[in-house]
């Protein structure tokens, strides 16, 4: 064995150490420290010093220049997008390995980025809708996910003006929405205190029987 293999076997060792085995490892630092090994790996195997035409023009490769670039590109985009919003860097991370780990995400995602960026897809797959009729619905359906998570966020923040630790029953943690966000009534305070517990940022907890909400254990030490 060469210098080269060894080094070759060595490095794909670390490749394969490094990549996370489970969501919560894969930050968008693993990420890349993975995505940059893989692509060094890819380069040293293509022998890019080596001017072979013969062996250039064979589809293998042609296929791990292509792995090479795609890893490199990967490696670019996600330095940058963890240099303006880390935490977005990692959720991001996180969707590809996620994807990568269960192999049934990627059709769904294509098919969503292909309607938002107006690319054709498959009229069978618009269950008998035009493309335009389904990206209105599907921007609509965003519009009014954010508008939930700005409720929520508001929930959080009106908790958090509350006394520490202090818990309320529904009815009237809704009552004390209404009171406290302009516009709102009684029905939407109900909404945004559910969707405010679907993202964590609320807890139940039962007392003498009574179910009540208060702010989530670690946002109660963000208060503090």
């Amino acid at each position: 064995m060469t210098d080269k293999d060894t080094y070759l076997d060595e490095l794909n060792k670390f490749c394969n150490d490094i990549y996370p085995d489970s969501e919560e490892e894969a930050t968008a630092e693993r990420m890349i420290r993975h995505s940059t090994a893989r692509a060094l790996w890819l380069m040293h195997s293509l022998d890019l010093g080596n001017y072979d035409r013969e062996r250039m023009m064979t589809l293998e490769w042609a296929r791990t220049l292509g792995e090479m670039q795609k890893e490199y590109d990967w490696r670019f985009a996600l330095v940058a997008l963890n240099e303006i919003d880390p935490a977005k860097a990692d959720e991001v991370a996180r969707d590809s390995w996620l994807a990568a780990a269960t192999g049934d995400s990627y059709g769904e995602w294509l098919w969503e980025l292909a309607i938002e960026s107006d690319i054709p897809v498959p009229p069978d797959t618009l269950d008998g809708k035009t493309q335009a009729e389904v990206k209105a619905e599907m921007m609509e359906a965003a519009r009014r996910e954010a508008a939930l998570e700005l409720d929520a966020q508001e929930v959080r923040t009106v908790f958090m003006w509350l006394a520490l630790g202090e818990s309320l029953t529904p009815d009237d943690a809704a009552k004390v929405m209404a009171d406290k966000s302009a516009g709102w009534d009684e029905q939407r305070s109900k909404v945004a205190l559910n969707h405010a517990y679907f993202l964590g940022y609320l807890e139940v907890e039962e007392i003498d029987g009574e179910r009540r909400v208060r702010l989530a254990h670690q946002h109660n030490q963000e208060k503090k």
